[in-house]
């Protein structure tokens, strides 16, 4: 799908509207910026922005172009917020839209930068805005990195993992992660910093973790990456690790850092994400630290199952859109219900379609139970009553399918379509999120 077919019919351009296959006519990168006026940090990027896209556009011409995707609360806003901007605009009016693209593309925050190819629609950079602060038009077009290519490209300049501080004797010993994946070990990325209380807080957690699981043979190693301020500070905190590190994340390896932190799409720290030892060391989970928290067994029993249950995948209701069937009190319908959404979870899996996920609610819990508050659904269902929800938590929406719809593999198969065409409406009701 193209870029032009994701943004509709019409863009706005200074002079007023047009049609979008006129605005990108010639286009072969189409960024996509998710801002707002009342968004302080948005109002700060844009300046930057304007700057670095004015000298893209020097070089590039018509073969760049960048389309406002507005947050704001009414048109008025939008309007005076887009004076400021000299690129095209989706239309205040297309809201639908809007909450389609933000849905598509994971949109968690803003200011959020993505870049497309023109042609295709896929995703080039993802974490654009990150991009454009670190490297200006020089890194255009803001490709996001992999975690393969930044360790290669730290490994060609002679770059080594180093034994933390806190390793005992095996202090101050290298190595790197090619030795480590071709001996069949997991790479574990752990981006923390001294000053963050709940990074020191899980810190002694993974370091109990990991001596177990060293002892019993497991096959992983721990790297710490540090979002310190200092060389100091890292070389402190690593006192109390017992695995690697890259060394000087603060200074001669921040660039390593900030590209391992995008490939990732670290949002937040304390985050553990685990590597496959695989070709592309794709990534196994980057909720690694609920894992250890479960003390759930490495590796099986850190990956998700294709339908689980929502107590489980909380993070899933951040980065997707999720397809909720609730039947706590009706177990006979259970079985059917997880196999209809299994089937079509495996068929999305295998399109490598991850702009849903699906799960099921069997038993009560705080969390079934703020979901139903927040849906405004009683409490604690009848016997044998069942709920079907779609949960938008980026666009603050929830979606109730009838009380009469059963999951069968059609009928999940007709609320995706309908999700991917903006007709939910004609299956149920959308409501706002309950205060």
């Amino acid at each position: 799908m193209s870029a032009a077919s994701l943004l509709g019919d019409t863009l706005l351009t200074k002079a007023g509207e047009t049609s979008t296959a006129n605005a990108l006519r010639g286009a072969k990168h189409v960024a996509l910026y998710f801002s707002a006026h009342w968004c302080p940090p948005c109002r700060g990027f844009t300046p930057e922005l304007v700057s670095v896209y004015t000298e893209v556009k020097e070089k590039h011409g018509d073969a760049f172009q960048l389309v406002f995707v507005s947050s704001d609360q009414d048109e008025e806003a939008f309007s005076e917020y887009y004076g400021e901007m000299p690129w095209l605009a989706l239309p205040f009016s297309e809201r639908e839209r809007k909450g389609a693209l933000s849905s598509k593309f994971g949109v968690r925050g803003i200011p959020s930068l993505i870049v497309l190819e023109a042609e295709t629609g896929k995703v080039i950079g993802k974490d654009c805005r990150s991009a454009v602060s670190q490297d200006g038009a020089a890194g255009f077009p803001w490709a996001d990195p992999t975690v393969k290519g930044a360790l290669a490209e730290y490994e060609a300049k002679g770059g080594k993992l180093r034994r933390c501080a806190g390793a005992g004797d095996k202090a101050g010993e290298e190595t790197t992660a090619t030795e480590l994946v071709a001996s069949g070990k997991h790479l574990l990325l752990y981006f923390s910093a001294a000053w963050c209380g709940p990074c020191k807080a899980f810190t002694p957690r993974l370091a109990e973790y990991y001596n177990k699981a060293v002892a019993d043979g497991v096959p992983l190693e721990v790297v710490f990456v540090s979002s310190d301020r200092s060389a100091e500070a890292q070389d402190e905190y690593a006192k109390s690790m017992p695995w690697l590190e890259i060394p000087d994340c603060a200074g001669a390896n921040k660039s390593l850092e900030s590209a391992l932190s995008r490939a990732i799409g670290v949002d937040g720290i304390p985050t553990l994400a685990a590597l496959r030892p695989d070709d592309e060391l794709s990534v196994l989970t980057d909720d690694g630290r609920t894992y250890v928290m479960k003390d759930r067994a490495f590796p099986a029993e850190w990956v998700l199952p294709l339908v689980p249950e929502c107590e489980d995948a909380v993070e899933s209701l951040h980065r997707s859109t999720c397809l909720l069937v609730m039947e706590e009190e009706a177990p006979e319908k259970q079985d059917a219900s997880m196999a209809a959404l299994e089937e079509v979870a495996r068929e999305a899996k295998d399109k490598g379609d991850d702009k849903f996920s699906f799960m099921v609610a069997t038993e009560t819990s705080q969390i079934t139970v703020r979901i139903r508050e927040l849906a405004k659904l009683p409490a604690r269902p009848k016997v044998g009553q069942s709920a079907a929800l779609l949960l938008n938590i980026q666009e603050d929406r929830i979606f109730k399918l009838p009380s009469t719809w059963e999951a069968t593999a059609d009928s999940v198969r007709t609320v995706v379509s309908a999700f991917t065409d903006n007709k939910l409406e004609q299956l149920g009701e959308v409501v706002a999120l309950a205060a």
